[in-house]
């Protein structure tokens, strides 16, 4: 990847914010140890993931496609260091979203999941059809239920692999409403070689299923909504997604890089074509 105009490029110098200043935009301890990534840059207060250029590239197309499907999902801008020469030293900054009226937890947090929630795992993916959607069976708000399913509809169409529990983060009102925050954290996708059993499953906090038909089939019948942005996202191309990314953020992505990412999404649209 490289950088087409520099002034699109927000840079910044790696200092400490006072923990005083943090609480006061709602960044706290309670948010899964975020301060040490807030950056502030001409009086905005960002959050900063330092990303090869390969996840920098996963996480932009992550964010398009979540808005493809009408998922609110953060607006990444482009970030380096201040003073620093490498080229592959580039930062996914999004503005801090957190406000001081709400309350955030994890998924587990909150649904208070079973203590030994790795034997839930391990019998999901043990299970040849298996369809484990035990905390999502749990929501009752009907708008959560279809960002998850959406979610789950973006993971897949990019062969996400680190959907853990710390990057979704529910937002709580103080009237008891519950929503999906900003979706975030599209790195860990495009993996020709993923590990075991992320090659065969995909999971997040509510659900766990394999990735062929039968199971698959069970998770439609189950929520049907999945349906509708499952078959949307499977007809995206790819190269065009690419290419619209190139123009909006002013970068290159090399030629050599391309073919990868298409054989790939040609082989994780055929799963989302198995929802139906």
């Amino acid at each position: 990847m490289k950088v087409n105009d520099s002034s699109s490029i927000l840079t910044f110098e790696q200092r400490s914010i006072p923990q005083k200043e943090l609480k006061r935009i709602g960044v706290t301890h309670d948010i899964h140890d975020i301060e040490r990534h807030v950056v502030k840059i001409n009086g905005k207060y960002y959050y900063s993931k330092v990303c090869t250029n390969k996840e920098l590239i996963n996480e932009l197309i992550g964010t398009y496609l979540c808005k493809l499907v009408g998922l609110d999902v953060v607006d990444y801008q482009i970030g380096r260091l201040a003073n620093c020469d490498s080229s592959n030293n580039y930062y996914a900054l999004s503005e801090i979203f957190y406000r001081n009226n709400y309350f955030y937890s994890t998924v587990r947090d909150y649904f208070d999941m079973i203590p030994d929630d790795t034997k839930v795992y391990s019998e999901g993916i043990d299970s040849l059809f298996n369809c484990e959607t035990s905390v999502l069976d749990m929501v009752s708000d009907k708008k959560l239920e279809e960002a998850v399913l959406k979610m789950s509809s973006v993971d897949i169409k990019m062969g996400q692999i680190d959907r853990h529990n710390y990057n979704v983060m529910l937002r709580l009102a103080m009237n008891g409403k519950v929503e999906l925050e900003k979706l975030y954290d599209f790195g860990c996708a495009y993996d020709d070689d993923p590990p075991y059993p992320e090659f065969y499953c995909y999971d997040n906090p509510f659900l766990i299923v394999r990735k062929n038909f039968i199971s698959l089939n069970r998770l439609a019948a189950r929520y049907p909504y999945i349906i509708k942005s499952a078959k949307l996202l499977s007809e995206v191309p790819l190269y065009d997604v690419l290419k619209e990314i190139e123009k909006r953020f002013s970068i290159y992505i090399e030629d050599k890089d391309i073919p990868g990412y298409l054989v790939m999404d040609k082989e994780f649209s055929k799963v989302l074509r198995k929802i139906r």
